[in-house]
């Protein structure tokens, strides 16, 4: 056994885990749903949120598995690789999960932006270079905290934003006049995708994939937990609360709009009160989702 045990103090219930679980995965993909499921049609649509939703747990369970059972200490990936594999695999793992993570800052600053232009009247008014610029200067405090159990509050707060920003969304289409969308008929919505390109499938699904991930940082919260045995309860408890939100959303923004529902669900509201809450609860979001991958990066 080559790992140390980690120096950070395990202050974690499943119950804050879950918190940040839910908050990590569940990101604005959620809004790329309905369009999927226009693609893949009802059935696989609504198959493919419950049936990713079972994987994510399957993959989450045997990496706690591994973890718990077999390797204690381990902090990270790298440090299940080095102790598995070894110091070379350990060495290598730890750089592509760094890289991903530091790829993914400058992503979550753009979609910072892309929120926040849903508050602005006019979007050809938004300058993204000095917005983003904006938005990272007003992060610089948040990143001094340094563990995940102290962004579990505002992690729930900011899954409790997305969700309510998913409600808002849905229920102005549900009162909005769209005279000029084409709501799909019932043959489109049937047992078969509308897609028949193999390709333009498997984008669909990709969607849903991309709704579940999120696996690259549960080993870090697994080291901050009081009973890292008890996250398999956090895991399910997370995934049971987005699928739930995933089938609702997909269902919902899809019967309103049919196939020609936007590819991201708020580009469908019409200017108003309600467009620029929106895109405020979702610039909140993705601004936290920045601060949980700084963290372990």
């Amino acid at each position: 056994n080559t790992t140390q045990p980690s120096k950070h103090k395990p202050h974690s219930t499943w119950q804050t885990t879950s918190y940040l679980l839910t908050a990590e995965i569940m990101g604005t993909g959620i809004l790329a749903l309905p369009k999927a499921t226009a693609r893949l049609g009802w059935a696989l649509g609504i198959a493919a949120a419950m049936l990713f939703a079972a994987a994510s747990v399957a993959a989450g369970l045997m990496l706690a598995h591994v973890r718990n059972a077999h390797c204690p200490h381990a902090a990270s990936y790298a440090d299940l690789a080095a102790e598995l594999v070894g110091p070379s695999c350990g060495r290598a793992t730890s750089l592509t999960i760094s890289l991903t993570w530091l790829a993914l800052l400058p992503y979550y600053l753009l979609a910072c932006v892309d929120a926040a232009k849903l508050v602005a009247s006019d979007q050809s008014t938004v300058c993204v270079s000095s917005l983003s610029a904006v938005f990272a200067l007003c992060l610089v405090l948040p990143l001094q905290l340094r563990s995940f159990h102290e962004l579990s509050l505002v992690s729930l707060a900011s899954s409790l934003a997305v969700i309510l920003g998913v409600a808002l969304t849905v229920g102005s289409l549900s009162t909005s006049a769209a005279p000029n969308v084409v709501v799909a008929a019932p043959a489109t919505t049937a047992l078969w995708p509308r897609e028949r390109d193999p390709l333009a499938l498997f984008s669909a699904l990709t969607s849903f994939i991309y709704a579940y991930q999120g696996h690259s940082m549960f080993l870090e919260m697994m080291r901050e937990m009081r009973e890292p045995r008890a996250f398999p309860k956090a895991l399910v408890s997370a995934n049971a609360v987005m699928s739930i939100a995933y089938v609702l959303t997909a269902a919902t923004g899809y019967a309103q709009r049919g196939d020609e529902v936007a590819g991201f669900l708020p580009d469908s509201i019409p200017a108003g009160v309600a467009r620029q809450v929106v895109g405020l609860l979702l610039a909140f979001h993705t601004a936290v989702a920045y601060l949980r991958t700084a963290l372990p990066l």
